[in-house]
């Protein structure tokens, strides 16, 4: 009797799925159902205050994938965070590029920099967990090969396929940026602005990689246009994107739906497992009694208030 409902001014049930399916808005929930099967937390429509004009926007799924390394007693969570624009589109996407030797990704937001502490024996002239980290030497933290840096929605306009970039910035690149940069300022300012929590950042610091990504559901081709070269067609599972922007380089993923678990082995996954691995080796950093050993006193009184924090967590847990 429901399926009726047509007949009598009512969709019927298979109606509504179908005109929601052309929304997109079914397609949002698939994404993000798909992304926790492969172990992610995923949240659905997240706000974000637009940088421009201080209205709130939404994100269409921002996801979360956590993990942690502990040696010599000390423990370091490592986090991505995806930042994702789902597009329900049928007809093909195109990432129009070339190769490229090195693209740098965004480095990570971290909770606590031990090595910004002022220690007088720190002749490094860049003192930073970071830069002293190299993380961008690691193979997943740099893109070689093909980088596009255009583009395109393919659709069919009078029996022939007609290519075009209308509204692609407008409606993905451009808010996909504004929504990946508020993130990072958002984690930025909990970070500062949390004195409840400054205990337990020092003590158990967190790496946050803010990844930004387009999924959609039609299939996406890359168009190599290399110099001296034909420019070469071919299906991709995902592809980068790069574009600039005033505050620099923005690098996004374009992304085909039933790709994302190749994708996030491929992409995500090789981020946190190299980030791992260069913080096992580095695991020092983080205890203070080493850097003052190493590197003298600093005057920076958040190290007291460090070395207190250590002292109490550890050598009263060896007293008892």
């Amino acid at each position: 009797m429901v399926n009726d409902g047509s007949a009598k001014g009512r969709p019927t049930p298979d109606e509504i799925l179908a005109a929601l399916d052309r929304t997109g808005f079914i397609f949002e929930y698939r994404v993000a159902q798909e992304l926790r099967q492969v172990g992610l937390e995923a949240f659905l429509n997240f706000p974000f205050t637009d940088p421009d004009t201080g209205k709130s926007r939404e994100i269409d799924i921002i996801a979360h994938l956590d993990d942690s390394v502990t040696a010599k007693g000390f423990s370091v969570r490592v986090a991505a965070i995806l930042v994702i624009e789902c597009k329900n589109y049928e007809d093909p996407l195109i990432v129009v590029g070339e190769e490229q030797d090195t693209v740098y990704r965004s480095d990570p937001v971290v909770t606590f920099d031990p090595l910004q502490l002022d220690f007088p024996k720190l002749s490094n002239r860049y003192p930073s967990l970071l830069f002293n980290l190299k993380l961008w030497k690691r193979p997943s933290h740099s893109t070689k090969g093909f980088v596009g840096t255009q583009l395109i929605k393919m659709r069919r306009q009078s029996g022939r396929w007609q290519a075009t970039n209308d509204s692609i910035y407008d409606s993905i690149v451009h808010p996909l940026f504004k929504a990946t940069k508020e993130e990072r300022s958002t984690i930025e300012a909990n970070e500062r602005d949390n004195p409840e929590d400054e205990i337990e950042r020092r003590l158990a610091p967190t790496l946050y990689y803010l990844i930004p990504a387009l999924v959609t559901s039609g299939d996406v081709y890359t168009v190599d246009v290399t110099s001296n070269t034909t420019p070469t067609v071919a299906q991709a599972a995902w592809a980068p994107l790069t574009r600039h922007f005033d505050d620099g380089l923005f690098q996004m993923d374009v992304v085909g739906f039933s790709h994302i678990e190749k994708y996030l082995k491929e992409r995500v996954i090789p981020v946190l497992e190299d980030a791992k691995k260069v913080m096992r080796s580095h695991m020092q950093w983080f205890n203070p009694e080493w850097l003052q050993g190493r590197y003298g006193t600093p005057s920076d009184v958040k190290f007291y208030q460090w070395l207190t924090e250590y002292n109490t967590k550890y050598r009263s847990t060896d007293k008892g």
